[in-house]
């Protein structure tokens, strides 16, 4: 898509979204949709039918990117036909108050980049809401999210440039992700409360076979490494207490990785 017809739709966006907001009673000026932040609750409460159908074009729009960027005195994001998007950039960026998302199909997404960056309020991913599997723009997707323990949805992480994905996400303890499927160099830096099973299913998740990768891990999360052991079958680490490989031997030698 070219930069013009970007604009073009922020624009057409924009103007929508005056619309609506005027038609509930709500004035809108001409400032950037970002100082509507303090609105979208107003006017989703007033009209939700004919709200949404504007937002997600009657579910044939493709792209969300920045839709709620900056709305900060958004708590709960309405449920929106997401199953055309492919563009989900920076979607709820900023959005500091909130705390519920509805379930949203984005299995034909592939750009996610910042999605959730800085949402600190935000504690829990809930299941069904983040496909992946086709993603190949993840970069900053939860960079920042202070308040997050809990990704529900297995992630798969195909892209190669991982940078931000974890960074600051410093209350984080429940992540799931594909075996395999882990294929840049990852942070977890800030995230020491990492529970056992979601560090065993970082090391599963790691690709095997690739060269001067680095998965980044908080100190205390990194001293558990050498304290879980288990079995290895067919590439994959089952946690056992009277196994004789630990997980850093695994992600070491079996998946190649090296640990910082």
């Amino acid at each position: 898509m070219s930069v013009a017809d970007k604009i073009t739709r922020l624009t057409t966006a924009r103007n929508n979204i005056r619309t609506a907001f005027n038609n509930k009673g709500i004035s809108a000026g001409s400032h950037g949709f970002e100082d509507f932040s303090a609105d979208v609750p107003l006017v989703y409460d007033k009209g939700k039918s004919d709200f949404i159908s504007i937002i997600d074009n009657n579910g044939a729009r493709d792209d969300f990117s920045h839709l709620f960027a900056k709305c900060t005195s958004l708590v709960t994001a309405p449920s929106i036909d997401t199953h055309s998007g492919l563009y989900f950039n920076y979607m709820f960026a900023s959005c500091t108050s909130l705390t519920s998302l509805p379930t949203y199909n984005t299995s034909n997404g592939t750009q996610f980049e910042g999605m959730f960056q800085n949402c600190s309020s935000l504690v829990i991913i809930p299941q069904g809401t983040l496909d992946l599997s086709d993603a190949n723009v993840v970069k900053k997707l939860f960079i920042n999210c202070s308040s997050l323990t809990t990704i529900l949805p297995t992630l798969y992480l195909n892209a190669s440039d991982l940078s931000g994905v974890f960074i600051g996400c410093s209350s984080l303890q429940n992540v799931t992700f594909a075996n395999n499927s882990i294929q840049g160099n990852l942070s977890f830096s800030a995230s020491s409360g990492l529970t056992n099973a979601s560090l065993i299913s970082i090391a599963n998740g790691l690709k095997s076979n690739v060269t001067g990768k680095t998965l980044t891990l908080h100190s205390t999360a990194k001293a558990k490494l050498s304290t879980i052991t288990g079995t290895v079958t067919s590439g994959v680490f089952t946690a056992d207490a009277s196994g004789i490989v630990t997980l850093q031997n695994f992600i070491l030698n079996t998946k190649g990785w090296s640990i910082a």
